[in-house]
């Protein structure tokens, strides 16, 4: 998903969107955010004792 937004964020600055892009970017970060937690979530469980 975060990929699709990054995408999304070009196109928006090529365009001269800077609105859209300035919410494209605060997703983005919680979209990495989210992804780092699940991450960091799994290799908290699968870690040995």
């Amino acid at each position: 998903m975060a990929a699709y937004l990054r995408e999304t964020h070009d196109i928006c600055e090529e365009q001269g969107d800077v609105a859209s892009a300035s919410f494209l970017e605060t997703w983005i970060d919680e979209a990495e955010q989210r992804v780092w937690y699940l991450f960091e979530a799994c290799r908290q469980v699968g870690a040995p004792s």
